[in-house]
């Protein structure tokens, strides 16, 4: 439980920082209807993955630790993406 408590806010603020860094500027300002769809359903495929590992983690049919992988890997993409702006 407390596994998916922190790691649930944890990948969902590291999505914040990928749509941030891989959408420009000007696509979040000149279409701001079709980026905030967008981003929605990223965010909840991203938490509906996330939902079912646990769900699945909570029946003992995977571990509990594989709730780190989403939450690991929206944070490697984005730390991607931060050095290839710079």
């Amino acid at each position: 439980m407390v596994f998916y408590k922190i790691f649930t806010a944890l990948s969902l603020m590291g999505l914040l920082i990928v749509l941030m860094f891989k959408a420009p500027m000007h696509q979040r300002i000149s279409n701001v209807s079709l980026f905030l769809i967008k981003s929605i359903l990223l965010t909840i495929l991203v938490w509906g993955i996330q939902l079912m590992i646990y769900k699945f983690s909570k029946q003992g049919v995977l571990s509990p630790f594989i709730l780190m992988i989403p939450c690991f890997l929206i944070f490697s993409y984005g730390i991607y993406l931060l050095y290839k702006e710079k």
